[in-house]
């Protein structure tokens, strides 16, 4: 008869040890999954929405402000290419670099500089 007692404790305190290690699993998973919910939520869905800029009645979202953005930034990046272009088809010489090079630095560093755009 002690023997069933103790065998039965230790049966009770396995079973609560179990359901102690599911219940801590099943919690951990909860708070990943939600971090990672939150994560996709926050990145695709209220960041884009997020307003940038705000003037009177026009407000700019943080989507509509990085297309401008790249836009703006393929805009400098053309007229580089067109300007360089220009430079060679004049013969490129180092006078005639040297009229542009203003241009070119200031493109370049626009480049460089994504604030600057």
């Amino acid at each position: 008869m002690p023997q069933n007692k103790k065998f039965l404790a230790q049966k009770e305190r396995e079973d609560r040890q179990k359901r102690i290690i599911i219940l801590s699993t099943i919690a951990i998973l909860v708070v990943v999954f939600g971090l990672i919910g939150y994560g996709v939520l926050d990145r695709y869905v209220l960041k884009p929405k997020t307003p940038v800029i705000q003037l009177d009645s026009m407000t700019i979202n943080a989507v509509e402000f990085e297309q401008r953005v790249r836009y703006q930034r393929v805009q400098v990046i053309n007229q580089t290419y067109q300007l360089i272009e220009f430079v060679q088809s004049l013969g490129g010489t180092p006078d005639i670099f040297a009229y542009f090079e203003q241009q070119l630095i200031l493109a370049t560093t626009q480049l460089s500089q994504p604030l600057l755009i």
